[in-house]
């Protein structure tokens, strides 16, 4: 197995080579802070407020110069995901349902971590769906996840560059891809992506989340029906003590 991921990794790194050269840069550090590419819409991470939404990871990946890997419940990882519970299968009735511009999308954020605030290159991105929380491998020469194809794919044509630290809490990159590529009757989502192939990881982890949905306020409790009587007749009294004090 060791073997095989070790061809993987090679093949892996001489495609992403071939990328860096022939990839178009969006630079997410300047206006206009947003594209779309093959359908979904990559922006910059503060373009809405998350209240006190909760950022809840799925996949953290950490290695130097480039890394790569995707989400699922093993416990022996294939590529530079981190063990623990940022990664884990991901099931699709997790995943936010945005509006934008009346096209309904499912809503997916990155939080990047480099030194000095330093920008990082997304340079691959793909995501697949299935009924395995164990979902594996992938295969850099077909892209397929176990023996799957993507629903979305980003492409060759180009990269993202993602700047560092600008989420505040909320991730640094909004990921945007429509619900309609998804299908409602399988369970699990799994996003693989690359990083670092234009830009280089120099520091810490990169992660994909979701935003927990806030919990709902619950309403005013209903008075019992003897406080109600209570509050009538108060009123009442005080309609009678009205009424003496004119007379």
């Amino acid at each position: 197995m060791k073997n095989v991921v070790l061809v993987t990794s090679v093949v892996t790194l001489l495609c992403l080579g071939c990328l860096a050269q022939a990839a178009t840069e969006l630079d997410l550090t300047v206006d206009p802070f947003e594209y779309t590419i093959n359908g979904a819409i990559f922006s910059l991470g503060t373009f809405r407020s998350t209240g006190t939404g909760v950022f809840d990871p799925f996949v953290r990946l950490q290695a130097n110069r480039t890394e790569q890997g995707y989400n699922s419940d093993l416990t022996t990882f294939q590529f530079d995901e981190k063990a623990g519970k940022w990664t884990h299968a991901l099931p699709l009735n997790t995943v936010p349902l945005v509006t934008v511009e009346s096209a309904v999308y499912r809503e997916f954020r990155l939080d990047v971590n480099q030194s000095g605030n330093n920008p990082i290159s997304l340079d691959a991105l793909k995501i697949y769906q299935s009924d395995d929380p164990l979902l594996s491998p992938y295969d850099s020469g077909t892209g397929r996840l176990g023996g799957l194809d993507p629903i979305y794919d980003m492409g060759t044509a180009f990269w993202v560059k993602v700047p560092s630290g600008t989420g505040s809490g909320s991730g640094d990159m909004g990921l945007f891809v429509l619900d309609s590529l998804f299908d409602p009757a399988k369970e699990y989502v799994e996003l693989y992506s690359f990083f670092g192939a234009n830009i280089a990881s120099n520091d810490g982890f990169e992660e994909w989340a979701i935003l927990a949905s806030e919990p709902p306020i619950p309403p005013p409790p209903v008075p019992e029906p003897s406080s109600l009587v209570a509050l009538f007749s108060g009123v009442l009294a005080l309609g009678s003590l009205a009424t003496r004090k004119r007379r």
